[in-house]
């Protein structure tokens, strides 16, 4: 289904305005690098977030209100929480391959990008901040740009010698 998609997508970015090949070049090159801070970031902001959290919880518990806004405040957080590990996750098992230039580096950044999509789209439904999910998308358009134009870059890994003698066996 994310191959489905990527092509897809990719499809739309085919005959926008590319960078240079310099560029593209450079991007490719240093995205390792970007990811491993962006990675850093979201999970500084996540051990950050975590007990600023927990303390808003208990302050709503503590109030009085409760019930429907605290179970509101409660599962957003917790989605919140889930979709950031598994997006902080997904950009470290990144790095590795895309430091070496392998496809399997720019799916994993595509998975964390289609996670931050479907995350967007799931608070929209609870928030409806319209100008919000506009950014978001806006934000998320860019995002792939950048990926697609290095996509080219990032190879499928080469089989070793064993296994090539393995299939001919």
């Amino acid at each position: 289904m994310l191959n489905k998609l990527d092509v897809l997508i990719g499809g739309w970015y085919k005959d926008v305005p590319h960078l240079s090949k310099k560029g593209q070049d450079w991007l490719a090159t240093n995205v390792w690098w970007i990811t491993l801070v962006w990675v850093a970031l979201g999970a500084f902001g996540l051990l950050a977030l975590l007990p600023l959290l927990a303390l808003a919880n208990g302050l709503w518990m503590m109030s009085g209100i409760g019930g429907a806004v605290n179970n509101y405040f409660g599962f957003g957080t917790l989605f919140y929480v889930v979709v950031a590990i598994i997006s902080v996750v997904v950009g470290a098992l990144a790095i590795a391959p895309l430091k070496v230039q392998r496809r399997k580096g720019w799916s994993l950044l595509f998975l964390a990008i289609m996670i931050d999509v479907a995350s967007r789209a799931v608070q929209f439904l609870f928030d409806y901040q319209f100008f919000s999910f506009i950014w978001s998308l806006l934000e998320i358009a860019v995002g792939l740009y950048f990926l697609y134009e290095i996509r080219s870059h990032f190879i499928t890994a080469k089989s070793s010698k064993k296994s090539e003698e393995m299939k001919k066996a």
